[in-house]
């Protein structure tokens, strides 16, 4: 167990340090091992380019000098620690410069080839490098020149070089047992950071964060990554409170009421007709209660992707008309007026009640905040690819502040009369909810005291159909084309 846990360390420093150490001893390894065979072969390859040229040599002296006594004393004068002797054809000695070691004394004659090249290891432990080439002169029989040298130099070379890679290897390798520790500590410091602070964080405080974005390095994108999902999750977190605290409170509210309305009712008998008032009082309370439970369950089904239940082809001019009628009565009754216009043949996918529920929403909105004598104009266009729905009013408008959050829940912005119209602020909410829901988009504009534009972008249902990316384009073309 042992072995294998110091082969495979669990911390990601020591097996980067590991295979770090591991990849520079076979690099150097590899790098020694070249190194040591390709100075062999040189050396090698420049001694016998030396015994070539000292044969060469002596073959010109052997064209000059007539007699074996200047023969040997020529082969005397030779370069130093160069054996040169001449034997017989049968391999019997001749003439020798120097003292030749005793395997000299009678060498092997030459077969076919001209030259033979050949190390010899002798029984001292020396090797030698031996060149044997066959000489021809005329009016003399065929001879053999041996030319030896000591090839002890380059054993000694390897020699000192694999001493002196025994020596360096470990001294790299410890070297390089700091620096890969060194290196991937550096490296890993800000993901132990990471670690520290994930742990530090709860659901309570998610203050803490990394700060890593001066590095442009792979951690430092992942440091800050990190930082942008502890913002998103702390605005999560924080819409989740709020959201909860502003539901309890519009439940509260009218649920206190109806207690408290019940409970003054019972209090002593009264009249059919004060239990007739107060049955009706708790009723709209209800209702009231009921249109911000199923507005709640509406945006807890759009956040779990379940919004659109029915998709089919649906002709935006008319669906448009068809609420704008319905609620013509209540503009009049409120003293708007309100207008549509419509341009024909513009096709939709979508559920037909979902649409109608942003329509209302929107339009009633526009109604709820435009001033007697005032006007809301709801106009159907096309523009591009896109149906695009538009809800203009005349009304008191919404001020800058206020409009990055128009979209947000249970958000109330300070806008005239709003104060004195119920609701819970959801309704925006809604349409975003609905709009995404099928593929499409929605914005609003709006100039305090001059009025406020909302804008829809619903695909055409044509491009729905041809585009198979775009949402809600997969579900809603087939269920449509099953209809």
């Amino acid at each position: 167990m042992l072995s294998g846990d110091i082969l495979r360390p669990r911390s990601i420093r020591g097996r980067l340090t590991l295979w770090h150490v591991l990849l520079l001893a076979l690099t150097l390894a590899g790098y020694s091992a070249v190194l040591v065979v390709s100075l062999a072969r040189g050396l090698d390859s420049g001694l016998d380019r030396m015994l070539s040229d000292e044969a060469r040599q002596t073959l010109g002296v052997l064209n000059s000098v007539h007699t074996d006594a200047e023969l040997k004393e020529e082969f005397r004068r030779m370069n130093v620690g160069t054996v040169i002797a001449l034997y017989g054809a049968d391999g019997q000695q001749l003439i020798v410069g120097r003292t030749l070691p005793t395997p000299y004394n009678r060498i092997e004659p030459l077969a076919d080839a001209p030259t033979r090249l050949e190390t010899l290891s002798l029984d001292d432990g020396t090797s030698w490098r031996v060149l044997v080439q066959s000489v021809e002169q005329p009016g003399e029989p065929p001879r053999l020149l041996l030319v030896a040298r000591s090839a002890g130099y380059v054993d000694v070379a390897l020699g000192q070089l694999l001493t002196l890679i025994a020596i360096t290897a470990p001294l790299v390798l410890l070297l390089a047992v700091a620096g890969g520790i060194f290196l991937a500590s550096r490296a890993l410091n800000p993901i132990d950071r990471m670690t520290r602070t994930a742990e530090a964080i709860s659901a309570e405080d998610m203050s803490g964060r990394l700060k890593l974005s001066t590095t442009h390095d792979e951690v430092g994108r992942l440091a800050t990554t990190f930082d942008q999902m502890l913002d998103r999750l702390d605005q999560s977190f924080e819409r989740q409170r709020r959201f909860t605290a502003d539901a309890s409170h519009e439940l509260r509210t009218p649920l206190a009421m109806l207690v408290s309305r019940a409970g003054l009712s019972l209090e002593r008998r009264r009249s059919p007709q004060e239990y007739e008032q107060v049955l009706g009082e708790i009723r709209d309370e209800g209702m009231r209660m009921g249109r911000v439970v199923n507005d709640l369950l509406m945006l807890a089904r759009a956040d779990a992707g379940d919004v659109v239940a029915l998709c089919e082809r649906l002709d935006a001019g008319e669906l448009v008309g068809s609420v704008v009628e319905a609620m013509t009565p209540l503009a009049l009754e409120r003293g708007l007026e309100l207008q549509h216009e419509a341009e024909p043949g513009l096709t939709v996918i979508g559920d037909q009640t979902r649409m109608m529920q942003l329509l209302v929403n929107l339009i009633d909105n526009a109604l709820a905040h435009t001033p007697f004598g005032g006007r809301v104009l709801v106009r159907t266009s096309r523009d591009i690819s896109s149906v695009v729905i538009e809800v203009l009013d005349t009304g008191t408008g919404i001020s800058p502040e206020h409009l990055p959050h128009v979209f947000e829940r249970f958000y109330r912005a300070d806008r005239t009369g709003r104060s004195r119209r119920p609701g819970a602020g959801l309704g925006l909410s809604l349409c975003l909810s609905i709009v995404r829901a099928h593929g499409g988009d929605i914005r609003i504009a709006s100039k305090p005291g001059r009025g406020t534009q909302v804008t829809v972008r619903l695909p055409l249902a044509t491009d729905v159909l041809d585009s198979p990316g775009s949402k809600p384009s997969r579900e809603l073309a087939g269920q449509a084309g099953n209809r």
